[in-house]
């Protein structure tokens, strides 16, 4: 079996998927389209978004019970929250800030990404930022059915760039290494046109995201649950655990940055691991049909242009429904880190993995019929 990388994250097993997929399509009839299409880029413009949140809305989880993740909605940017007119004046602590949208990725509080810079507006927003002395900058995620934007994302700060111009012919201007340090809610974006148009970037207003002041709670049994469930889901994933021990990270939940940390390697290497792991399934029963038709007809040598339409249907059929769970896992993802960047507390962040945690045990005890029991107990 094809072994991958643990470099390829979410984002990157996504167009690998694609990539993997190519190798079937063209010997199928009629077009079909790619899931790795719909995802819409960055700079699109959105789709008419249903509203979900009035401008200067925070979310408070209701008492403390426990969070549900199904219970719980994301907030995007509603139509008026990307309308130049809509005021943000009174809100405390509200700045104005350059704003660079990335997709579905997740970026947790203290971690250090690298990006390539390459297009002609973000050349410029790291030009005006560096320029400005100010190095910072909002990133937040877009729905990748409607791009919008999400009303929540993080603060990166830009610790280091290396114009790369010269050695790229152009290609990338930029490699750019950062830091994130906080949470913000975005209000409004304050120049929409530009989203439509790519001639320039956006800015937004925003002000930072802090947990309530009575978040005092000692939960050190809730952090060890949830450590202890993220460890049971994971033992079996090799590169997730080689990475884990070459960089001497210490797994756990703990307020003082271990819950991010945890999410980070949930949201981003995990979520890898089952993408990749979708994709050798779906090609390994696409190779059965085609093996299977082959014998059934005394034929050598398998050539997929040479299947009849039953068979093509069959692996459109197929397709669907990998299509499906490919979709019900990312979104699932994007949901749980702009929900974890929404939170107001650690109780609730700790709720919410836990919540995740336990549905990604479900789905694999449904695939194990062995283990279904055990995903019940406790």
């Amino acid at each position: 079996m094809v072994r991958f990388p643990l470099e390829l994250t979410l984002p990157a097993s996504l167009l690998l998927l694609q990539l993997l997929w190519s190798y079937v399509y063209p010997y199928l009839p009629d077009e079909l389209p790619l899931l790795a299409e719909h995802p819409p880029k960055e700079a699109e413009a959105p789709a008419a978004p249903t509203a979900t949140q009035t401008d200067g809305e925070s979310e408070r989880p209701a008492g403390n019970d426990e969070v549900v993740l199904s219970e719980k909605s994301v907030k995007w940017l509603t139509p008026a929250g990307e309308n130049r007119q809509v005021s943000s004046f009174g809100l405390s602590g509200t700045t104005e800030l350059p704003l660079f949208p990335l997709g579905t990725t997740f970026y947790a509080l203290s971690s250090h990404p690298t990006l390539q810079i390459f297009e002609p507006r973000y050349r410029q927003l790291y030009h005006d930022v560096l320029s400005s002395g100010q190095r910072n900058f909002v990133v937040t995620a877009t729905d990748p059915e409607t791009a919008r934007l999400a009303s929540y994302g993080v603060i990166f700060q830009v610790d280091q760039v290396v114009d790369v111009a010269e050695k790229t012919d152009g290609k990338i201007k930029y490699i750019a290494e950062h830091t994130v340090k906080s949470r913000v809610q975005i209000h409004r974006v304050i120049n929409p046109e530009d989203r439509a148009d790519q001639k320039g970037y956006l800015r937004v207003s925003a002000s930072p995201v802090e947990d309530d002041s009575d978040d005092a709670d000692e939960l050190h049994d809730l952090e060890a649950e949830v450590t202890e469930l993220f460890s049971s889901l994971v033992q079996d994933v090799d590169d997730l655990q080689a990475e884990v021990a070459a960089r001497g990270l210490r797994v756990n939940a703990s307020r003082e940055g271990g819950l991010w940390q945890l999410s980070s390697l949930w949201l981003d290497k995990y979520a890898g691991y089952r993408l990749r792991a979708i994709e050798q399934q779906m090609l390994s029963q696409v190779k059965e049909i085609y093996e299977q038709y082959a014998s059934q007809h005394m034929q050598e040598s398998i050539n997929p242009s040479d299947m009849p339409p039953s068979v093509h249907g069959e692996v459109r059929e197929l397709k669907s429904l990998f299509d499906a769970e490919i979709l019900r896992l990312v979104g699932e993802q994007v949901s749980l880190g702009q929900l974890l960047l929404q939170s107001r507390s650690h109780k609730e962040r700790l709720h919410l993995l836990r919540s995740a945690f336990q549905v990604e045990r479900l789905f694999a005890a449904a695939a194990d019929p062995e283990s279904m029991a055990a995903a019940f107990v406790g």
